[in-house]
């Protein structure tokens, strides 16, 4: 049986009691602040006196080299910490029993007392640009992206967010970060946030296992094979209907399934090295336009949903919609997208009986090769699904600075984010006989919460924005869900696991040219405009170089330059 956690979370509760009152007696972080442009103000500790090693009698000079001085990581001086968050089911401005209970007991896990706001994802950012302008931010702000945005950066170069550079490896959860993560939240050598978790090899493709097999088909490891596999789920009547009606991919209006499939064909991810060792971007290589021109062949031949066969266009297909309203439908039988969402259609299958779970009906794959190239895949970001930035509007000091990221640090810890996750156990949910978090989720257990008094299950909804998902081993959680046994997770598990190898890193992540953070957006229009009017045939290669040429023009080159100044300033 697995140790209970209820009781480790309370004894940390009690313990931190004290803390939290201390805190509560000097701070100077309250609501009422006066919003500050101003640096944050860098409070050294002072330095101790080292002492000598020399012993009575020692012939040997003493040592004169300084100690540093230790550092106390917890801080001081926030009475309590805001956070800003997104939520998209519940704003939590009617308080409940079991809300109130969560954030006083996450409270006192930290050590200091949480405030939280939550908005409409929709509302929070079409109102940042304006928050960010006025200053009125939270002492910790949730943001949305695989890279820190213009605005972001524009906000954190005039002193809005702190640059986190010398502190998150003093943190135990928070230094287990991997270095492409850090850099995904960096601008030239600063960094001005606090990445959120993703898995890094998360992209890939699925294809329908009863289709190939009722064509007699194997999994395609080439590009070829794969083209094949294309034409054959389009034209050979692969569900045995009788009817022309299916499609080899289907997708939706997403644009990024080009990016995921680029890889193969060797483009870089983003920024590559050229053979000076310079940073060149991947819409000026030879590799680029190769994957266009097989991209522009695939649609040609019909076996991408264009509108025909029953099938919709893809343009027409609402984005993050291609699941319900192609996969499911047994509308195509191949898919190129991020790996977990491919998963859910085994799942679906499942849930409607017609499969087992130790069965898969869309086998998910990492890649294929293309020529004699080696197998290459684009990572999910930087291993990044967004970022906490501190701003310096409350959160004056270093001390005060230490005292956010200590909090956040522990947020981390893995039995933090259980109550998090899953509340209370005999109240939330129960452990079943091998000691394994069950929730009380769900009709099955409408009578559970009845008599615990649980009003609603909605109750932590958006606080896991406030997490990174970064844990240390020794801060892992004393309990947990029973493992998934099923074919299509036990799968999903292995791609993320397998794939990392494979996965190209984007050489310029971390460095960013003015000229991009002012003019980013319209030029990347320029090319992604164009690259999907050359996919469809309605410019031909002379237009695509028009396009390249026009991006150069209206900037492009200018930011290369750039990128390569500071990608060589760090010493590359």
């Amino acid at each position: 049986m697995k140790k209970k956690v209820v009781s480790k979370i309370l004894a940390c509760a009690l313990a931190a009691a004290m803390v939290v009152s201390l805190a509560a007696c000097g701070g100077n972080g309250d609501e009422s602040s006066t919003p500050s442009s101003s640096t944050p103000q860098s409070s050294t500790p002072a330095e101790s006196t080292p002492s000598s090693d020399e012993t009575p009698g020692s012939e040997e000079t003493p040592s004169t080299e300084a100690q540093a001085p230790e550092v106390d990581i917890k801080g001081s001086g926030m009475s309590k910490i805001t956070f800003a968050l997104t939520n998209d089911s519940d704003d939590h401005t009617e308080p409940n029993a079991q809300t109130t209970k969560l954030i006083e007991d996450i409270s006192a896990y930290v050590g200091t007392p949480l405030e939280f706001s939550f908005a409409m994802q929709t509302t929070y950012y079409d109102q940042l640009a304006n928050k960010l302008m006025t200053k009125q931010v939270a002492d910790v702000n949730t943001f949305a992206g695989q890279s820190l945005t213009p605005e972001f950066i524009n906000a954190a170069e005039q002193g809005l967010f702190w640059d986190l550079t010398d502190y998150i490896d003093d943190y135990p959860n928070l230094a287990t970060i991997p270095q492409d993560t850090v850099a995904a939240c960096s601008y030239n050598g600063k960094v001005y946030g606090i990445p959120k978790h993703r898995d890094y090899a998360r992209n890939g493709w699925a294809y329908r296992t009863d289709w190939a097999e009722n064509l007699g088909l194997s999994e395609p490891k080439t590009w070829d094979e794969f083209k094949n596999m294309l034409y054959q789920f389009t034209y050979s009547d692969p569900d045995g209907n009788g009817q022309n009606d299916t499609v080899g991919l289907g997708i939706d209006a997403w644009q990024g399934v080009w990016d995921i499939m680029e890889p193969w064909f060797g483009v870089p991810n983003t920024w590559g090295i050229d053979e000076n060792g310079d940073l060149v971007y991947k819409i000026v290589t030879p590799e680029w336009k190769t994957a266009l021109a097989e991209f522009r062949d695939l649609y040609s031949q019909g076996v991408i949903n264009d509108g025909s066969n029953g099938v919709p266009a893809f343009e027409d297909v609402e984005i993050g919609k291609a699941r319900q309203e192609l996969w499911y439908q047994n509308k195509n039988g191949v898919a190129v997208q991020v790996i977990d969402d491919l998963r859910k259609v085994n799942d679906n299958a499942v849930t409607e009986g017609k499969i087992t779970e130790d069965k898969l009906i869309f086998k998910m794959v990492g890649g294929v090769t293309y020529g004699d190239l080696p197998l290459s895949l684009l990572p999910n970001g930087a291993g990044m699904n967004g970022w906490l930035g501190i701003s310096t509007v409350n959160v004056k000091t270093e001390e005060q600075l230490r005292q956010v990221l200590y909090v956040l640090d522990k947020l981390n810890d893995g039995d933090a984010i259980n109550l998090l996750t899953y509340g209370w156990e005999g109240v939330t949910y129960e452990l079943d006989e091998e000691g394994y978090i069950v929730p009380w989720t769900g009709d099955d257990y409408a009578a559970q919460r009845e008599a615990a008094g649980v009003t609603t299950m909605n109750y932590d909804d958006g606080f896991l924005q406030c997490l990174a998902y970064f844990t240390a081993p020794e801060n892992a959680a004393e309990l947990s869900l029973k493992p998934y046994t099923s074919a299509a997770r036990l799968l999903q598990d292995q791609l993320y696991a397998d794939d990392v190898q494979y996965c190209v890193p984007n050489y310029g992540l971390g460095y960013v040219s003015q000229t991009y953070v002012d003019n980013g957006s319209a030029l990347d229009a320029i090319w992604t405009d164009a690259r999907l009017a050359y996919i469809k045939g309605e410019i031909d290669e002379a237009g695509l170089d028009a396009a390249i040429e026009s991006w150069k023009n209206s900037g492009g080159d200018q930011v290369t330059k750039e990128m390569n100044e500071l990608y060589h300033a760090a010493g590359h």
